[in-house]
């Protein structure tokens, strides 16, 4: 990417990054999506929570939700518990084994991504376990289709503001002749999707 930058060649990226490159960024609240989790989850009664996620440093989203869920326990007096892993559907298939089997299992389960969410309900199918009674899941990412079919609770990502923001800042950058535009940070809000299994 540097080199691109080197060249005069505009970047657009979607998603937050650490990179030190003056690209434009667009990207959601991440932040925003871990404290409106976790005060979902808390506002239903579920005291006991763990998060699911990648280790600290892998992918800055993910860092930024799980700082927000983080922040909005402690202001409510809770320590965070945090598992982390690949966060692939196996990942989330066998945390959930893995504590039904040392008899830790939580009240929720907060997975950073509708991918090991998706594993975390084929876990509690296995056990018999039901969600939310047995075990609340929540995702992250409300993945089309899929989400909707398992009514997986989830936090939705404005994935078309952010395709025509993209096309607009491309439109724009073309249409300057060559004349470098200031880097451009947008940052758009998420949206809380309740369904079933919370």
């Amino acid at each position: 990417m540097p080199r691109l930058m080197d060249l005069n060649v505009p970047v657009i990226t979607v998603g937050r990054h650490n990179l030190s490159y003056g690209a434009h960024v667009l990207r959601v609240n991440d932040y925003q999506s871990g404290q409106i989790r976790v005060n979902h989850l808390l506002s239903r009664g579920y005291d006991k929570l763990v998060i699911l996620t990648y280790p600290h440093g892998h992918v800055p989203g993910f860092d930024d939700r799980l700082n927000g869920a983080s922040e909005s326990l402690q202001q409510n007096g809770k320590l965070p518990t945090v598992i982390t892993g690949d966060m692939t559907e196996a990942f989330g298939y066998d945390t959930v084994m893995k504590l039904a089997k040392g008899n830790q299992l939580p009240q929720a389960l907060f997975c950073l991504n509708d991918i090991s969410a998706i594993g975390a309900l084929k876990a509690c199918k296995d056990l018999n376990l039901s969600v939310p009674d047995g075990l609340a899941v929540l995702g992250v990412d409300d993945m089309p289709t899929v989400s909707e079919l398992l009514s997986l609770s989830t936090i939705r990502h404005p994935s078309n503001e952010l395709a025509e923001a993209a096309s607009k800042l491309m439109i724009k950058s073309i249409e300057t002749d060559g004349q470098r535009l200031e880097p451009v940070e947008e940052v758009f809000p998420t949206e809380l999707m309740v369904r079933r299994t919370s």
